[in-house]
């Protein structure tokens, strides 16, 4: 039987799709998603109800104390999105969020 040991240090990394650089956060939440389920009545039996599955909800990502570059593609992203005045669609990126060693090596992506 293995025991597991969580890592002493580790942080989080973020970098877009295609992209490789990358910004590091100490801490990240809402990597939760929620499937709804809606509660059918069987026709002329009163004794079921079926449950079927709606659609998946997801909770925002959440990153805290980050460090990352005035230039990294995060921030410009970041400032391209708040800065604009919304006349244009906001243009979406594909991320990696990756739980990273002190060795800098990834545990888990």
């Amino acid at each position: 039987m293995s025991t597991y040991y969580p890592p002493v240090s580790f942080y989080f990394s973020l970098s877009f799709s295609g992209d490789n650089s990358m910004c590091s956060f100490q801490e990240a939440s809402g990597l939760t998603d929620e499937i709804g389920i809606e509660k059918i009545a069987e026709g002329g039996e009163n004794r079921f109800k079926h449950k079927v599955p709606t659609g998946t909800k997801y909770s925002n990502l959440v990153l805290k104390r980050g460090v990352l570059a005035a230039d990294s593609p995060l921030a410009k992203w970041c400032a391209d999105t708040i800065g604009s005045d919304l006349s244009n669609p906001i243009s979406t990126k594909t991320m990696q969020l990756s739980l990273m060693s002190a060795e800098e090596k990834p545990l888990k992506t």
